[in-house]
Order: C-alpha cells, then sequence, then structure tokens
C-alpha cells in the first residue's frame, strides 16, 4: 500500500490523455453517471465536456475528472459507499469544513462522486510544511473518530482545504473496537497523532502534543453539544447499513450504539485513557522508525539481501516516502525486528545495543 505500489497499479495514467478520455468516457456511459454529474455541478454534463482523466487512488481506481464547462474538478470512486456523504452532513452541523460528495447505484455497482477544490493530501503536506498548522484540527478529528468509532483514519484519508484538515474516504463508522484498531495505527505510523512524528526532535514538541489534545478535548466538547446530531448519524448509517459491505464491523441496534457513544463522552476519564494510549503507542512508533531507518540503510547498501526477504521488501516499499512504519507487523508470524537486527550486524555491523541506543535516544 505505499506510493511506489500505488502508481504502478494506475495502469490507466500511462495511456494518451485520448485513451483515458475514451476509455472512461464509456465506463461514465454505462453506468449513467453523466446524469448524475448534471446533477452535482448543476449543468448539463456529457462526454464531450471531459477534457481529461488520471488515478488517484492508493489500492482501487479512483479517476480525478476534468471538464471544458466547469473549473471544478471531480473525483470519482467505484466502489463507494454513502458513508462519505452522510458524514460530510454531519461534519456541516458541528461547522467543520468537509467535503462535498453524494452517492449513487448502478447496475449493482455504488459510485462516489466528490468535490475536488484545491484538496491537498496530508500524508504529502505534513512531509513538506509547518505539521504545527494542522495539529489542533487533527487532535479534534482523533476525537470526534475515536469517539464515534470511525476507523481507517490514515493520513491519505485527510486532505487540507484552505488550511483546515477535511476527512474523506470515510468507510467505517461505530467500531466496536476502535481503540484496538487505534493503537493498531498508531504502532504503524498511520494516525492523527502519527504526524507528530516530525515535529519528535524539536523543543516544540511537548507543546505541539498539548496543542493536539486541546483540539482533542474541543472535538469531544464539540460532540458533548451536538447529541441530536449524532442520533440523526446513527438513524442515516442504519438505515443504509443493508447498501454497503462493512459499514458496521457488527450489525446492532441504535441503542446499543448510542450507549457506547455517549457512555465515551460522559466519561470523566475517556480523554486520560486516550492520552494514554497515543503517548504508549507513540513510544512504539518511535522504535519501529528506527528499525525503518535501518532497513533503508541496509537496502542502500545490500539491495539483493533485502530482496531475498520478501517482507522486509514489502514493507521497504510500503513505507518508503511516507511516516508509516511496519503496520500490522505485530500480527505476522516472524520476527521482523530480530531479521533486521541480524542483517544490521552482518551487513552494517552495527550491534544492538547501538540499536537499542538510537530506540532510547
Amino acid at each position: 500500500y505505499g506510493v511506489c505500489h500505488a502508481l504502478a497499479r494506475r495502469v490507466l495514467n500511462f495511456l494518451s490523455v485520448e485513451e483515458r478520455v475514451g476509455v472512461v468516457s464509456k465506463k461514465l456511459s454505462y453506468f449513467g453517471i453523466w446524469s448524475i454529474l448534471s446533477e452535482f455541478l448543476d449543468r448539463e454534463m456529457s462526454a464531450d465536456n471531459l477534457t481529461d482523466v488520471s488515478d488517484i487512488g492508493m489500492g482501487d481506481s479512483i479517476y480525478l475528472l476534468t471538464f471544458n464547462n466547469v473549473k471544478k474538478k471531480v473525483v470519482l470512486k467505484g466502489k463507494g459507499q454513502c458513508t462519505q456523504s452522510i458524514f460530510g452532513d454531519f461534519l456541516h452541523q458541528l461547522d467543520l469544513p468537509h467535503v462535498t460528495s453524494c452517492y449513487y447505484e448502478s447496475r449493482g455497482k455504488g459510485w462516489e462522486l466528490s468535490e475536488c477544490a484545491e484538496i491537498k493530501n496530508l500524508s504529502d503536506t505534513v512531509s513538506k510544511e509547518n505539521v504545527e498548522t494542522y495539529i489542533s484540527d487533527l487532535g479534534m478529528h482523533a476525537a470526534i473518530g475515536d469517539v464515534l468509532g470511525r476507523g481507517d483514519r490514515h493520513l491519505e484519508n485527510y486532505g487540507i482545504k484552505e488550511d483546515r484538515v477535511v476527512p474523506f474516504d470515510v468507510s467505517f463508522l461505530f467500531c466496536k473496537d476502535n481503540n484496538k484498531w487505534c493503537m493498531k495505527y498508531l504502532f504503524g505510523g498511520m494516525y492523527e497523532f502519527s504526524t507528530l512524528w516530525y515535529m519528535s526532535k524539536s523543543a516544540r514538541f511537548e507543546v505541539c502534543v498539548d496543542k493536539f489534545f486541546k483540539g482533542y478535548e474541543n472535538g469531544i466538547s464539540r460532540l458533548q453539544d451536538n447529541v441530536t446530531a449524532i442520533e440523526t448519524l446513527v438513524d442515516r448509517v442504519l438505515k443504509n447499513e443493508s447498501l454497503e459491505n462493512s459499514l458496521l464491523v457488527n450489525r446492532e441496534h441504535k441503542a446499543e450504539i448510542l450507549e457506547r457513544v455517549i457512555d465515551k463522552l460522559n466519561s470523566e476519564s475517556f480523554l486520560m485513557e486516550q492520552t494514554c494510549l497515543y503517548r504508549e503507542s507513540f513510544k512504539e512508533m518511535k522504535k519501529r522508525q528506527v528499525y525503518k531507518e535501518l532497513l533503508n540503510q541496509l537496502y542502500e547498501s545490500k539491495p539483493e539481501v533485502i530482496k531475498k526477504n520478501q517482507l522486509l521488501y514489502m514493507y521497504y516499499l510500503s513505507d518508503k516516502d511516507r511516516v508509516s512504519s511496519f503496520f500490522l507487523s505485530e500480527d505476522k508470524p516472524m520476527n521482523l525486528f530480530e531479521d533486521i537486527e541480524k542483517l544490521a550486524k552482518s551487513v552494517l555491523d552495527l550491534e544492538k545495543i547501538e540499536i537499542v541506543r538510537r530506540i532510547n535516544d
């Protein structure tokens, strides 16, 4: 799921503009999407208006559409879900920035249309700009995600719109075991708090941590002030559950979901518990970042050795140019870190004591 994997899968982008437009135009016509585009953009749209298409998906294809009669570009996602538009309406009620989108079904397939108005990907942005600009927003969305059990919040599923953080590709809501998955994503450097890695060696690190959790507290307060909106969100999600695959990890009644949400909002210890979870998880992320750096050194020194170990090679490619680090490696049968330690000794003449020193530094 790394950048290089995504680029290799975007076969469409290797075609000429004319070929890309021709292929996707036929697809849009077959699924009757032109009429939905017309409604979404509030003007008559047809294949004559499509001037360019590119695939921007990390996994499945996601099309970025450019037209000659509107300035606004549109993102079209197959295997779409209505959760994005429902969650967008919910954020609007909380007076928070969101992505305007709509959901459409045709020929047994779901499609999601979303605006693309100068939205930058968060994963790219935080590696090049000042993370502190977005820390408060990230804390707030982390809180909203934790309280509502919103999963799959990795950094590619956030964007920057007018210097505000906006979530997109929203799928999982009201997960029972949210904290388990939250911890796994934090271990792997893939959730909101993980962006603090870019500040970890700065004197302002603790200032940013404090800013993050003030944003987190603000997110809890916004939810406490909008319980009616939460009830509406649960109603709409449950109503549309039959349209989607795995929207809810476990099928539940409204009362059960609301009880879990309200318990978190009313808990005096919830903020403290989550603060501990995030800080402890960050320590594991820091350890993995050291091993990630070692893996990069090993590949630079002896790429053929790393390529022989398919799991290590996969993680090298997956984490390259991202802040992610060995996501879900704790579920693998082999100990990747021991393998890296052995290779570091044989290839780099680096003792384990030095690795431990780097982790504790």
